[in-house]
């Protein structure tokens, strides 16, 4: 675990998102790539390599190596690590920031307007002529759709 801010700064450095940056819910792709990044970097390949062959930045491939190297990843008798072992190694993803819906204040109105099967325009019309709201119909486009998924057509 990254206790320090500048150990933490570099584990989010260190999770690109092709990576999988730790998220548990990595796609089998995501995993053999860390595998493959993690045998590469045993294997003494060049970052240059490494960088060209998996198509990603030479920059993302040099920061890899000090963290190898401090999990014992890189230590020629040791097994090669396991997934879980590497997702340690990288802690967490950062997850991105949660902006506010401008239309959450006027959450109530916006369920009795669904309730009585008001159309999403109608309802944005509503809330900017009687209730003063300030957002655009596609905030209140999203905002319905978080509380009443579309239903999929056939």
């Amino acid at each position: 675990m990254c206790t320090t801010r500048p150990e933490r700064r570099a584990a989010r450095l260190l999770q690109p998102a092709w990576l999988g940056g730790g998220n548990g819910g990595a796609s089998t792709y995501e995993l053999s790539a860390r595998l493959d990044l993690f045998g590469r970097l045993r294997a003494g390949e060049s970052e240059r390599r490494i960088s060209r062959d998996l198509r990603i930045s030479r920059i993302t491939v040099h920061r890899y190596p000090a963290l190898a190297q401090r999990q014992g990843f890189l230590e020629p008798g040791s097994a090669r690590p396991e997934d879980e072992a590497i997702g340690a190694a990288l802690g967490e993803s950062p997850r991105p920031p949660r902006i506010a819906s401008s239309v959450a204040p006027y959450g109530e109105i916006v369920e009795q307007f669904l309730e009585q099967q008001g159309e999403m325009v109608a309802i944005f019309h509503r809330l900017r002529d009687d209730h003063g709201f300030r957002g655009s119909y596609s905030s209140v486009r999203r905002y319905v759709h978080r509380l009443r998924p579309p239903e999929a057509q056939a």
